[in-house]
Protein backbone atom coordinates (compact mmCIF):
# COMPACT_ATOMS: atom_id res chain seq x y z
CA UNK A 1 0.00 0.00 0.00
CA UNK A 2 2.74 2.24 0.49
CA UNK A 3 5.01 1.83 -1.85
CA UNK A 4 2.24 1.17 -5.47
CA UNK A 5 4.77 0.67 -7.69
CA UNK A 6 6.91 -1.96 -6.30
CA UNK A 7 3.72 -4.18 -6.01
CA UNK A 8 4.84 -5.98 -8.96
CA UNK A 9 7.76 -7.06 -7.77
CA UNK A 10 6.74 -7.42 -4.27
CA UNK A 11 6.52 -10.72 -2.72
CA UNK A 12 4.44 -12.23 0.73
CA UNK A 13 6.35 -15.06 2.22
CA UNK A 14 5.47 -16.29 5.78
CA UNK A 15 8.16 -16.56 7.98
CA UNK A 16 9.33 -20.44 9.40
CA UNK A 17 8.36 -20.70 13.24
CA UNK A 18 9.48 -23.94 15.39
CA UNK A 19 7.98 -27.10 14.15
CA UNK A 20 4.37 -27.38 15.70
CA UNK A 21 4.32 -30.11 18.18
CA UNK A 22 2.64 -33.51 17.53
CA UNK A 23 -0.79 -33.98 18.70
CA UNK A 24 -0.23 -36.09 21.39
CA UNK A 25 1.35 -33.44 23.36
CA UNK A 26 -1.43 -31.45 23.35
CA UNK A 27 -2.50 -31.61 26.83
CA UNK A 28 -6.33 -31.68 27.74
CA UNK A 29 -5.82 -31.61 31.12
CA UNK A 30 -3.83 -28.22 31.82
CA UNK A 31 -2.79 -26.95 34.95
CA UNK A 32 -6.27 -25.09 36.15
CA UNK A 33 -6.19 -21.11 36.13
CA UNK A 34 -2.80 -21.07 35.18
CA UNK A 35 -1.69 -18.02 31.72
CA UNK A 36 2.02 -17.99 30.03
CA UNK A 37 3.02 -14.93 28.66
CA UNK A 38 6.15 -14.91 26.62
CA UNK A 39 8.40 -11.81 26.26
CA UNK A 40 10.68 -9.31 27.99
CA UNK A 41 9.72 -6.96 30.56
CA UNK A 42 10.23 -3.99 28.20
CA UNK A 43 7.88 -1.33 28.84
CA UNK A 44 6.26 -2.46 25.60
CA UNK A 45 5.20 -5.25 27.03
CA UNK A 46 2.65 -3.23 28.87
CA UNK A 47 2.83 -5.92 32.31
CA UNK A 48 1.48 -2.71 34.60
CA UNK A 49 -2.01 -3.38 32.91
CA UNK A 50 -1.56 -7.14 34.03
CA UNK A 51 -0.80 -6.64 37.53
CA UNK A 52 -3.46 -4.15 37.36
CA UNK A 53 -6.21 -6.78 35.86
CA UNK A 54 -5.16 -9.39 38.53
CA UNK A 55 -5.26 -7.01 41.56
CA UNK A 56 -8.78 -6.04 40.13
CA UNK A 57 -9.15 -9.88 40.20
CA UNK A 58 -8.26 -10.80 43.61
CA UNK A 59 -10.34 -7.88 45.50
CA UNK A 60 -13.50 -9.44 43.44
CA UNK A 61 -12.34 -12.70 45.18
CA UNK A 62 -12.35 -14.94 42.76
CA UNK A 63 -10.05 -17.62 42.72
CA UNK A 64 -6.25 -16.99 41.88
CA UNK A 65 -4.87 -17.03 39.04
CA UNK A 66 -1.60 -17.70 38.17
CA UNK A 67 0.18 -16.02 35.39
CA UNK A 68 3.64 -16.98 34.61
CA UNK A 69 5.94 -14.76 32.30
CA UNK A 70 9.45 -15.92 30.54
CA UNK A 71 12.08 -13.91 29.00
CA UNK A 72 14.50 -11.87 30.02
CA UNK A 73 14.39 -9.36 32.79
CA UNK A 74 15.50 -5.59 32.75
CA UNK A 75 16.36 -4.54 36.11
CA UNK A 76 15.12 -1.18 36.50
CA UNK A 77 11.68 -2.90 35.02
CA UNK A 78 11.73 -5.86 37.21
CA UNK A 79 11.94 -2.81 40.56
CA UNK A 80 8.70 -1.13 38.79
CA UNK A 81 7.27 -4.09 38.38
CA UNK A 82 8.14 -5.62 42.08
CA UNK A 83 6.86 -2.82 43.71
CA UNK A 84 3.39 -2.56 41.51
CA UNK A 85 2.83 -6.17 42.14
CA UNK A 86 3.82 -5.81 46.22
CA UNK A 87 1.20 -2.58 46.00
CA UNK A 88 -1.85 -5.12 44.40
CA UNK A 89 -1.16 -7.96 46.52
CA UNK A 90 -0.68 -10.17 43.71
CA UNK A 91 2.88 -11.32 44.40
CA UNK A 92 1.54 -15.30 44.64
CA UNK A 93 -0.52 -14.53 41.24
CA UNK A 94 2.39 -13.32 38.74
CA UNK A 95 5.78 -14.47 38.53
CA UNK A 96 8.30 -13.54 36.28
CA UNK A 97 11.19 -16.32 35.69
CA UNK A 98 13.68 -14.69 33.67
CA UNK A 99 15.17 -16.77 30.83
CA UNK A 100 14.56 -20.23 31.22
CA UNK A 101 15.56 -23.17 28.67
CA UNK A 102 13.32 -23.54 25.40
CA UNK A 103 12.42 -26.87 26.70
CA UNK A 104 10.64 -25.56 29.70
CA UNK A 105 8.77 -23.04 28.26
CA UNK A 106 7.51 -25.62 25.51
CA UNK A 107 6.46 -27.17 28.70
CA UNK A 108 4.81 -24.50 29.93
CA UNK A 109 2.83 -24.05 26.87
CA UNK A 110 1.64 -27.81 26.51
CA UNK A 111 0.59 -27.49 30.41
CA UNK A 112 -1.01 -23.88 30.95
CA UNK A 113 -4.97 -23.14 30.60
CA UNK A 114 -3.80 -20.28 28.10
CA UNK A 115 -1.75 -17.48 27.17
CA UNK A 116 -1.85 -13.70 27.39
CA UNK A 117 -0.40 -10.92 26.19
CA UNK A 118 -0.74 -7.25 26.98
CA UNK A 119 1.41 -5.93 24.56
CA UNK A 120 1.25 -2.42 23.14
CA UNK A 121 2.75 -3.24 20.07
CA UNK A 122 4.07 -6.36 18.30
CA UNK A 123 5.12 -6.97 14.69
CA UNK A 124 3.58 -10.45 15.96
CA UNK A 125 3.01 -11.38 19.02
CA UNK A 126 5.14 -15.18 19.44
CA UNK A 127 3.46 -16.08 22.96
CA UNK A 128 -0.17 -15.43 20.17
CA UNK A 129 1.78 -18.16 18.19
CA UNK A 130 3.11 -20.16 19.88
CA UNK A 131 -0.20 -20.63 21.93
CA UNK A 132 -2.36 -21.51 18.84
CA UNK A 133 0.87 -24.26 17.88
CA UNK A 134 -0.29 -25.75 21.14
CA UNK A 135 -4.03 -25.85 20.98
CA UNK A 136 -4.01 -22.91 23.79
CA UNK A 137 -7.00 -20.36 24.26
CA UNK A 138 -5.61 -16.84 23.61
CA UNK A 139 -6.21 -13.15 25.22
CA UNK A 140 -4.26 -10.55 24.07
CA UNK A 141 -4.27 -7.33 23.24
CA UNK A 142 -6.92 -5.63 20.40
CA UNK A 143 -3.79 -4.15 18.30
CA UNK A 144 -3.56 -4.35 14.54
CA UNK A 145 -0.96 -7.37 13.69
CA UNK A 146 -2.34 -9.52 15.95
CA UNK A 147 -5.96 -9.13 14.98
CA UNK A 148 -4.98 -8.99 11.17
CA UNK A 149 -3.19 -12.33 11.50
CA UNK A 150 -6.82 -13.46 13.81
CA UNK A 151 -9.13 -12.42 11.26
CA UNK A 152 -6.86 -13.66 8.30
CA UNK A 153 -7.15 -17.07 10.04
CA UNK A 154 -10.95 -16.58 11.25
CA UNK A 155 -9.84 -17.12 14.48
CA UNK A 156 -11.81 -16.19 17.85
CA UNK A 157 -9.30 -15.04 20.51
CA UNK A 158 -10.50 -12.78 23.20
CA UNK A 159 -9.56 -9.51 22.98
CA UNK A 160 -9.29 -6.69 25.08
CA UNK A 161 -8.10 -3.10 25.69
CA UNK A 162 -4.44 -2.93 26.75
CA UNK A 163 -5.02 0.34 28.29
CA UNK A 164 -8.32 -0.85 30.63
CA UNK A 165 -7.25 -3.23 33.08
CA UNK A 166 -10.65 -3.71 34.05
CA UNK A 167 -11.49 -5.33 30.31
CA UNK A 168 -7.69 -7.25 31.13
CA UNK A 169 -9.54 -8.99 34.32
CA UNK A 170 -12.60 -9.49 32.50
CA UNK A 171 -10.77 -11.36 29.50
CA UNK A 172 -8.79 -13.44 31.50
CA UNK A 173 -12.20 -14.57 33.67
CA UNK A 174 -13.81 -15.22 30.25
CA UNK A 175 -10.80 -16.96 28.76
CA UNK A 176 -10.44 -19.06 31.63
CA UNK A 177 -14.17 -19.73 32.46
CA UNK A 178 -15.61 -20.51 28.70
CA UNK A 179 -12.16 -21.76 27.22
CA UNK A 180 -13.72 -23.78 24.60
CA UNK A 181 -14.69 -21.25 22.29
CA UNK A 182 -11.36 -19.93 22.31
CA UNK A 183 -9.35 -23.38 22.00
CA UNK A 184 -12.02 -23.81 18.82
CA UNK A 185 -9.94 -21.16 17.42
CA UNK A 186 -6.59 -22.11 18.55
CA UNK A 187 -7.14 -25.84 16.95
CA UNK A 188 -8.18 -23.87 13.65
CA UNK A 189 -5.18 -21.40 13.75
CA UNK A 190 -3.07 -24.46 14.21
CA UNK A 191 -4.29 -26.31 10.94
CA UNK A 192 -3.61 -23.18 9.05
CA UNK A 193 -0.30 -22.83 10.81
CA UNK A 194 1.16 -26.48 9.73
CA UNK A 195 1.07 -25.45 5.85
CA UNK A 196 4.15 -23.43 6.89
CA UNK A 197 6.99 -25.33 6.35
CA UNK A 198 10.55 -25.44 5.54
CA UNK A 199 9.94 -26.79 2.54
CA UNK A 200 7.17 -24.71 0.99
CA UNK A 201 8.64 -21.78 2.06
CA UNK A 202 12.03 -22.77 0.11
CA UNK A 203 10.07 -23.44 -2.85
CA UNK A 204 8.92 -19.64 -2.88
CA UNK A 205 12.13 -17.92 -2.26
CA UNK A 206 13.47 -20.43 -4.87
CA UNK A 207 10.91 -18.98 -7.23
CA UNK A 208 11.58 -15.17 -6.30
CA UNK A 209 15.36 -15.80 -6.89
CA UNK A 210 15.00 -17.57 -9.70
CA UNK A 211 12.53 -14.95 -11.39
CA UNK A 212 14.83 -12.28 -10.29
CA UNK A 213 17.48 -13.76 -11.90
CA UNK A 214 16.13 -14.05 -14.91
CA UNK A 215 16.30 -17.98 -15.22
CA UNK A 216 12.32 -18.23 -14.56
CA UNK A 217 9.46 -16.63 -15.48
CA UNK A 218 7.96 -14.84 -12.29
CA UNK A 219 5.86 -17.05 -10.85
CA UNK A 220 2.51 -17.57 -11.15
CA UNK A 221 1.43 -17.29 -7.73
CA UNK A 222 2.62 -13.58 -7.27
CA UNK A 223 2.21 -12.06 -4.82
CA UNK A 224 1.16 -14.65 -2.29
CA UNK A 225 0.28 -18.25 -1.76
CA UNK A 226 -2.97 -18.55 0.29
CA UNK A 227 -1.51 -21.07 2.97
CA UNK A 228 -4.78 -20.01 5.50
CA UNK A 229 -7.27 -20.61 2.96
Amino acid sequence: RLFPGMQGSCFMVPFIMDPQPPEHLLNATSIARTLLYTSNNGSEKNHEALIYALGILKRRGVPPVHVLCTGPVLSKRAETLNALTLAEGVQNWIFFLGWVPREFVLWLYQNVSGVITTSTYEAMSGTVIEGWQYAKPVACSRIPSIQAVADLLKVDVRYFNQSDPDDVAQGIEELLGHPERYQRGALRARACLSRITQETTALQYRDILAWACGLAEKPSWHPYQAWWS
